[in-house]
């Protein structure tokens, strides 16, 4: 009944205010957004959160991911928005709470390529080499923008979280904890541990398996398609060239901000 009302909530909106989409509806309406660029680890962690709501709110028939929809039917969460957008006019985000998500553009730049040519099937890249990719593409220019925009803003919005996809891999019940203290909710650690255990990676890539062929198992899927596809860390150093793994590291000590932690060489980093 309450995703019945929902949705009827969601038309009657999209037809007050028919020239804002819904997801700048959602976004307008959020208290905290998780702000990232593509292939961060948003999924996993709107996963993980949309676990934890599911347990504090009892609405287990929303789908985790949708985690903007349980503040919409219950009044014990917090209205969280997940949003891949560059950093816009500073005066939009002062009454944000605001979660900058960020991952290593070493494996983020691979797997956004992947999303591209793989799943997306992007006629601009589909022929393109993956070194061509990382030279030609704006994966890294906009991953760099982004970071180096938050930069001076940390006090700018209501409150600021700088997660890394890197230590959520690292302490993964740690990192979630950290985020639901953020969401201002005490969670037991039992629950976290549970939410952490539902997210697995071989559960949401089954689950996303399913959702590609409901009702059948077909061993020849094109693994390099799925959204959850590795989940590794430093899995780049398998995937591309010494000479593409100098251009990235070079552009990144030259125009990355180094508090992000992404300016080391790989191989003085072994």
């Amino acid at each position: 009944m309450k995703t019945k009302i929902l949705a009827l909530k969601k038309r009657i909106q999209a037809i007050i205010d028919p020239h804002k989409s819904q997801e700048d509806r959602e976004r307008d309406a959020a208290k905290y957004l998780i702000i990232s660029q593509p292939n961060s680890g948003r999924t996993w962690l709107r996963v993980m959160i949309g676990n934890v709501f599911q347990s504090l709110s009892g609405l287990n028939n929303i789908d985790p991911e949708n985690i903007s929809y349980f503040a919409e039917l219950s009044p014990k969460i917090p209205y969280v928005k997940a949003v891949h957008e560059r950093f816009k006019n500073p005066e939009d985000y002062r009454d944000k709470n605001i979660i900058l998500l960020v991952r290593d553009p070493r494996d983020a730049v691979i797997s956004n390529y992947f999303l591209k040519t793989k799943r997306d099937k992007s006629p601009k890249w589909i022929q393109k080499s993956l070194s061509e990719f990382i030279r030609e593409g704006y994966y890294l220019d906009d991953f760099i923008a982004l970071c180096n925009a938050w930069k001076g803003y940390h006090d700018l919005p209501k409150s600021f979280l700088l997660l890394r996809y890197e230590d959520i891999r690292q302490e993964t019940q740690r990192e979630l904890t950290k985020v639901m203290k953020f969401l201002g909710l005490q969670v037991s650690d039992s629950l976290i541990q549970e939410a952490v255990k539902r997210a697995s990676f071989e559960q949401m890539r089954e689950k996303e398996t399913q959702r590609k062929l409901p009702n059948e198992t077909h061993p020849n899927i094109d693994q390099e398609s799925l959204k959850v596809r590795e989940a590794k860390v430093g899995g780049y150093q398998d995937k591309i060239s010494l000479e593409d793994i100098d251009f990235i590291e070079k552009k990144l000590a030259q125009e990355l901000d180094p508090n992000y932690g992404y300016n080391y060489f790989t191989k003085q980093h072994k």
